[in-house]
């Protein structure tokens, strides 16, 4: 397993430096960095690690064609990790074909769309995949196979996506933190669907703005990104159970859904809702938020004043977000380098557990950038379903560099 990680490291680095190879007849934008975790606590499983390292690659790549009317945009991703052989991995994030013609749109290949308001959590965020070894967060996505129609109207967007070739989420392995007690098998999933990863999916949207109001409404019908992790014993020879893993089991799921930003003088309001069927029957979740800033509070220093409340009607299934508020402060220094910090609280209303965050990001130079990340998780033995992040909480330093 070592030797996977180290193979990858000299693939990542002859692609960072051969950049203007790459770039003939494209224009082409890489990154590499180096990333150093420390876990605050020691885990209780001796194969994990409180100080794990990671190199990690990315790179965008685009040519035009026919005046700019047709692009092809290629965007990979790879990391290699000191203790995780899961986490060392690599993806294309996105590939495709974009044709323009008038007020129509059609892309085709593997491409990563968001859809959402809230800083705290993304509910109605749906067609791509969580890439779950990157971080606990769910920013990261894997890219999806898709055909994407769009058609601009003058009071909105209609939008029409049909998907096959479905990704299963990823999860962190034996030796990797913030990982379940009992290990998740990603060899072996299972699905509702007869058709698997080929099922054919399909989703419309169609977004708009009404003055300062910015609204999406969706549907979806396809896998869900949110597998049930079901307990597959191990069983001896005598018949007892001497150990197990957790299956991943992803259902056949529709689901509608309505996202809102609207500006309002100094103030930012969000919402976000869905409603979805599965196999437990129609569950709906929700969250609202609000972004006050503050212009030049000292010298040329922006403070934003963020809450937010979501609320999850699953009763099944272990959610971090089934009843929560978040409260965060961002501050903007507005300087060269680009100083932003972001710091607040995810705060369970039922159990009091709580996720702490402070993300901070600061350019060192033209072609540099520094970044720290903290996360605290404390209250979460109050819950055993999710009691496996209790000594999970970390430090994180970042460094990338720009080609």
């Amino acid at each position: 397993m070592f030797g996977k990680r180290l193979r990858l490291i000299p693939a990542i680095g002859l692609l960072a430096t051969s950049g203007g190879a790459l770039a003939q007849g494209w224009q082409a934008d890489l990154e590499l960095g180096a990333e150093l975790r420390h876990f605050n606590h020691e885990s209780p499983q001796a194969e994990q690690k409180d100080w794990t390292g990671s190199v990690v690659f990315e790179g965008e790549l685009t040519r035009d064609w026919l005046g700019g009317n047709l692009r092809a945009t290629i965007k990979p991703f790879a990391r290699a990790d000191s203790a995780d052989s899961e986490r060392s991995h690599a993806d294309l994030r996105e590939a495709h074909l974009l044709y323009l013609n008038g007020s129509w749109e059609l892309l085709a290949g593997v491409n990563k769309v968001f859809w959402g308001a809230l800083e705290s959590a993304h509910l109605v965020d749906i067609i791509n995949q969580t890439d779950g070894v990157e971080n606990i967060d769910g920013e990261d996505k894997l890219g999806q196979p898709m055909v994407r129609v769009a058609h601009y109207f003058p009071f909105g967007t209609a939008e029409a996506y049909v998907m096959s070739g479905f990704r299963d989420r990823t999860f962190p392995g034996q030796d990797g933190r913030l990982r379940t007690e009992i290990p998740v098998d990603t060899n072996n999933p299972e699905f509702q669907s007869k058709n698997g990863r080929e099922t054919l999916e399909y989703a419309l949207r169609f977004s708009g703005n009404v003055g300062s109001l910015d609204y999406g409404i969706s549907y979806f019908n396809g896998n869900s990104r949110d597998p049930k992790l079901n307990f597959q014993p191990l069983v001896g020879q005598q018949g007892q159970v001497i150990g197990g893993t957790l299956v991943p089991f992803y259902e056949d799921i529709e689901q509608v859904s309505i996202d809102a930003l609207w500006a309002l003088g100094g103030w930012l309001l969000k919402a976000e809702s869905f409603y979805r069927d599965d196999t437990e029957g129609g569950f709906s979740a929700l969250g609202v938020g609000a972004e006050y800033t503050l212009v030049g509070v000292i010298g040329n220093i922006d403070i934003g004043l963020l809450g937010e409340y979501l609320y999850d009607g699953r009763d099944v299934q272990p959610v971090l977000t089934q009843r929560d508020v978040f409260a965060a402060t961002r501050i903007v220094f507005n300087d060269q380098a680009g100083t932003e910090v972001l710091a607040g609280v995810i705060r369970d209303l039922d159990d009091k557990s709580y996720i702490g965050l402070v993300e901070a990001s600061r350019r060192l130079s033209g072609r540099a950038e520094i970044a720290l990340e903290l996360r605290f998780l404390s209250g979460f033995d109050n819950d055993q379903n999710l009691d496996f992040v209790q000594k999970d909480d970390f430090g994180q330093l970042e460094v990338r560099w720009y080609f």
